[in-house]
């Protein structure tokens, strides 16, 4: 809640003392004027440069918040991420099923799929 009257620096929106407002990292990472013309895709290179993933602004990518409310999680939430994919992609292949569609279900804490991510898992 705005304590006084403010305006936001990246587009000029008004706030008056009083208002509530809040922001939705959801929408903000499918936004075309952060992400381009492409921003609905699938495109996990977007983030890899020379083939090294790139560090993305805490604030254009605000999956784990960011500023002095940064997630005291992050780095482990990720190292563990990188060890468990590290050992999947190691034993197995994925694929995801032509017959699997992507719909999102919106919800306040998670986002997820509809019907979950069908995959074909063959052993490498």
């Amino acid at each position: 809640m705005a304590l006084k009257d403010d305006i936001l620096p990246a587009c000029g929106t008004t706030i008056r003392a009083g208002d509530s407002f809040t922001y939705s990292p959801y929408c903000q990472g499918r936004m075309e004027q952060l992400w381009g013309e492409d921003c609905l895709e699938y495109k996990p290179e977007r983030w890899l440069r020379d083939g090294i993933c790139q560090q993305v602004s805490q604030f254009k990518y605000p999956v784990f918040h960011g500023g002095p409310r940064l997630c005291l999680g992050k780095d482990n939430a990720l190292l563990h991420m990188r060890i468990t994919l590290a050992m999947l992609l190691r034993f197995f292949r994925f694929q995801k099923l032509p017959t699997c569609k992507m719909t999102y279900k919106v919800t306040i804490v998670l986002l997820t799929s509809d019907e979950g991510l069908k995959m074909m898992v063959q052993k490498r």
